[in-house]
């Protein structure tokens, strides 16, 4: 697997820049989504996806009850960096950062968000993008990673690869039409820094507390990654 390049030139403003998430995403280019009903299952995820060699999360929004297992994550588990998805509004956004969440997804990107984003420097901001003119507009805005989805299960490669042609600079978390099979194709291409693992802690899993099943499909989500890199 080729490593992720540098973007060719700096965005105005630097919203994003530094970037210490970045290391995460070199290391192992994986963020299993996860919608957790019970926050009292928080730490033990989080532990569990730990122990199988990942090191960052991305719990959808869910209500009161995410900030919950946001903040359960971020003060009894840190070496786990927690995020949180879906969100679309800047109270949510303002809330989560102080809940603890390192990064912060959102389904499409607008100016309040992008405002909130900006006053707090030290959370990543993925807006999300599904046209090259969204990923334009918030390019523009300063953000030179986007959360792009979701992409198609047939076609979803040639869709990042079309993207980055048209914005080399831009890096991309893929989330929406990944999965076990297909992962090793998406993280392959270049401009992409991140793939959404949707696929790691399923709904079933979670409603059993079978967290020895979920360390287990994290390793071998991760091996499997190291085996595309290392190729």
């Amino acid at each position: 697997m080729r490593t992720a390049r540098r973007p060719a030139r700096p965005l105005m403003p630097t919203q994003d820049a530094p970037m210490p998430l970045d290391a995460h995403f070199a290391r192992v280019p994986l963020i299993p989504e996860v919608s957790l009903p019970d926050p009292l299952d928080a730490v033990p995820l989080a532990r569990a996806l730990s122990a199988g060699g990942l090191s960052l999360v991305e719990l959808r929004w869910h209500g009161a009850d995410t900030l919950a297992a946001i903040r359960a994550i971020a003060t009894q588990c840190p070496q786990m960096v927690v995020g949180i998805g879906g969100v679309i509004d800047a109270a949510t956004y303002t809330h989560a950062v102080e809940a603890g969440a390192r990064f912060i997804s959102s389904p499409g990107s607008t100016p309040s968000l992008q405002a909130v984003a900006r006053s707090h420097a030290g959370v990543l901001y993925l807006p999300g993008v599904a046209t090259i003119s969204e990923a334009m507009a918030v390019r523009e805005a300063g953000f030179s990673r986007v959360r792009l989805g979701p992409v198609p299960i047939q076609g979803g490669v040639a869709q990042v690869a079309t993207f980055h042609q048209a914005l080399p600079d831009l890096r991309f978390i893929v989330s929406g039409g990944v999965d076990a099979l297909n992962a090793d194709s998406f993280i392959a291409q270049d401009g992409v820094a991140a793939i959404g693992a949707g696929w790691i802690a399923t709904g079933d899993h979670l409603q059993r507390r079978d967290w020895a099943w979920i360390e287990d499909n994290a390793a071998a989500a991760r091996e499997a990654l190291a085996d595309c890199r290392a190729g």
